[in-house]
């Protein structure tokens, strides 16, 4: 599914807003309530979230401008019908808009689940820490750190040939 903010990008703004020395968001943690810096990208309980919130940010965009095109086809003439009983703008929202997009909402949320359930092995490693590895890795991680960074590469073959199986 296209996007248009690519992974990299996504994860170095991420790591400058949440930089425990010069990230924006510890800085307003520091000033406003007195706290110390939180290196977020090293927490393994922010992993998870951090994870969930970037891949959101990521394809909001895309997802906008389907939903806009779906709302755009929708023939003016049910909201001119809905005014004329006397519909109120919200009510027009969750008796016109709502199940005119039905079936749009229900592609986008297939591909979307589908989507965050084959998680992305460019972001895990790039959002990867020694001290997150226990909540972030992934088939994909341990196949590139046992084959790569450990050398193990029959180990390493074996385990990706079990991941291939699986998919």
């Amino acid at each position: 599914m296209p996007r248009f903010i690519s992974t990299v990008v996504v994860i170095a703004i991420m790591n400058e807003i949440l930089s425990p020395s010069t990230g924006l968001l510890n800085n307003l943690l520091h000033n406003v309530f007195g706290m110390t810096p939180v290196y977020f990208m090293n927490e393994p309980g922010w992993f998870r979230p951090l994870y969930i919130l970037s891949e959101s940010w990521q394809y909001t965009g895309w997802t906008a401008i389907i939903y806009l095109a779906a709302i755009t086809g929708i023939s003016s003439d049910l909201y001119e019908a809905a005014e004329m009983d006397g519909a109120t703008r919200l009510q027009q929202i969750f008796h016109v808009t709502i199940p005119s997009i039905m079936p749009t909402i229900m592609v986008m949320l297939i591909m979307n689940v589908g989507r965050m359930l084959s998680i992305g092995y460019e972001k895990v490693l790039l959002m990867y820490t020694p001290s997150n590895s226990g909540v972030s890795d992934i088939i994909d991680t341990l196949v590139y750190r046992t084959g790569l960074q450990n050398q193990n590469y029959s180990y390493a073959t074996a385990i990706g040939l079990f991941a291939a199986s699986l998919v």
